[in-house]
């Protein structure tokens, strides 16, 4: 079974074709919301914004010298719990030790402030059929800023919603 080494948000991954390695822009813990979007919004609904961003996990065999291939599945849930979103990429570790699995997202699923969370399960196979484990939930941090401020001390980013 591949082992699950780490999974992180950031707005941009690049991999050097040269050496293979991959450089992370800009960490995403939390992002602001900003101007009248969120006076527009109404709760409980989900709205799709323009910000893009990837979510990069790096997978590597449980036994270095036995290929393998393994599913993953990777759900966005909203502050209120509700799936917004699933994808479910093959890790497929048959010609090498490690894979990056890089998933790239033009828009985000919004369903109001608060945190949210991307799970990451990986299938197990099990004796009555195969099961998700539970291997990474990225936390994930959406502030509305009605008034925005201009800082001098913190570097935030911010997202104007359309209304």
């Amino acid at each position: 079974m591949a082992e699950h080494i780490w999974t992180i948000l950031s707005t941009k991954a690049v991999v050097d074709s040269h050496t293979n390695n991959l450089s992370l822009f800009d960490v995403l813990e939390r992002i602001t919301l900003s101007g009248p979007g969120p006076t527009q919004y109404k709760k409980g609904t989900t709205v799709l914004i323009p910000f893009s961003f990837s979510l990069i996990t790096l997978w590597t065999r449980s036994d270095s010298k036995k290929p393998e291939k393994t599913k993953i599945r990777v759900t966005l849930f909203a502050p209120d719990k509700k799936s917004l979103f699933s994808h479910e990429p093959e890790i497929d570790l048959t010609k090498h030790q490690n894979r990056r699995v890089i998933l790239n997202f033009k828009n985000f699923h919004l369903r109001g402030p608060g945190i949210y969370s991307y799970k990451v399960d990986m299938e197990k196979k099990g004796r009555k059929g195969n099961i998700w484990k539970n291997v990474a939930n990225i936390p994930f941090e959406v502030i509305f800023d009605l008034e925005p401020k201009k800082s001098k001390t913190a570097k935030v980013l911010e997202i104007p919603i359309p209304v």
